[in-house]
């Protein structure tokens, strides 16, 4: 009952995870009926991205891109192709707080939901 009740968070919805890591919330939200998921993060993660797409089958629906919370512009990605941004544990020193809250304005758009989860480090 838990999965369907959170497929119609991302059915058929455009998702862009932040500094995705792995991509695990991503790859949850496209097996979840997501249309499409933008997988985000910077320098080594990018790789480690591109593998778990391709192990998990997800190449065409699941997208991976670079995106600098300085510069989010840069990704390529615009408001308009996202429904839905997560982010889970995605600021791991307290000066990324204020880029993460400029990254997500640049992409919330007007019906746009964005889920976050953050740990509390000392």
């Amino acid at each position: 009952a838990g999965a369907a009740r959170g497929s119609c968070a991302v059915q058929g919805r455009g998702v862009l995870e932040l500094a995705a890591g792995l991509g695990l919330v991503g790859l949850a939200a496209r097996a979840l009926g997501a249309r499409r998921v933008f997988l985000t993060d910077v320098g080594v993660a990018l790789p480690w991205l591109e593998r778990n797409v391709e192990l998990n089958r997800r190449r065409g629906t699941c997208q991976v891109l670079e995106l600098d919370f300085f510069s989010p512009e840069k990704s390529g990605l615009s408001s308009s192709s996202v429904d839905l941004v997560c982010c889970s544990d995605c600021v791991l020193w307290p000066d990324l707080f204020e880029p993460l809250c400029s990254t997500l304005d640049y992409f919330m758009g007007d019906q746009a939901v964005a889920l976050l989860s953050v740990v509390r480090r000392c």
